[in-house]
């Protein structure tokens, strides 16, 4: 992971700092960790209403104003689409011959075109749609996905609901310009980073946030152990 750093000169925030290798291998302490404690950090300074504070990293998407780039990494994500319109075609053939071999045609043309006709119906059925990997910049008003073929922003105020459905999995719900409803599921080192500015900042009551489960089961000790400190960010403030 490369070094990303929180705040300026005076009360720095590093979670890339260096720790020990030997304690590192005893504990488990891996990049996974330093995400989690990357977005502990700016968690702590979303609550305290001090983004602006944060030096914002480097990245080649052309940013609104009064934008600012928290992160940015490898990601990937499906869409949750058919893959098919319904459509076929009904093919007739005209066979001369033996009346054996004229039934044995046209039997084996209807079992085709039955195998059509299933295979539209199918397309017509919703799934994970994968898309080509990419790239999602990620700020405290979106994420920006991006790939070669293909760019879009998803906005945490246009969202109907989020989820952290794993460690660097998340789900989003929303719709897009026409009111339709999407599905999307990202893959990403930045997806608690993700899920954390989407939920503070538009999910106030979500469950995870609530419970605080959102964050691993005995991080903070973990960080204590690794002689890094975690902002107390598991549990929202009121």
């Amino acid at each position: 992971m490369s070094k990303v750093v929180i705040g300026g000169a005076e009360g720095m925030f590093d979670p890339g700092a260096e720790i020990d290798r030997l304690i590192a291998e005893q504990i488990g302490w891996s990049w996974f960790d330093d995400h989690v404690l990357y977005t502990c950090g700016v968690v702590d300074f979303l609550m305290k209403k001090q983004l602006a504070h944060i030096r914002p990293q480097a990245t080649r998407v052309r940013l609104e104003a009064d934008e600012r780039c928290l992160a940015e990494g490898p990601a990937a994500w499906s869409v949750w689409q058919a893959v098919g319109d319904g459509s076929w075609t009904r093919r007739t053939i005209y066979a001369a011959g033996s009346l054996s071999f004229v039934a044995a045609a046209h039997i084996g043309n209807a079992l085709a075109n039955q195998s059509r006709r299933r295979r539209a119906e199918y397309g017509l059925q919703p799934r994970w749609v994968p898309a080509r990997p990419g790239l999602a910049m990620v700020s405290q008003r979106r994420v920006f996905f991006h790939n070669p073929g293909h760019s879009f922003s998803i906005y945490w105020s246009g969202l109907d609901m989020v989820d952290l459905i794993g460690p660097d999995r998340l789900e989003f719900r929303y719709r897009d310009r026409h009111g339709t409803p999407q599905a999307l599921r990202a893959q990403s080192p930045w997806a608690i980073l993700m899920f954390a500015l989407a939920a503070h900042t538009q999910f106030p009551n979500h469950p995870l946030l609530l419970s605080g489960n959102w964050l691993p089961s005995g991080f903070e000790d973990k960080c204590h152990i690794a002689g890094k400190t975690c902002p107390h960010v598991r549990f929202p403030s009121h």
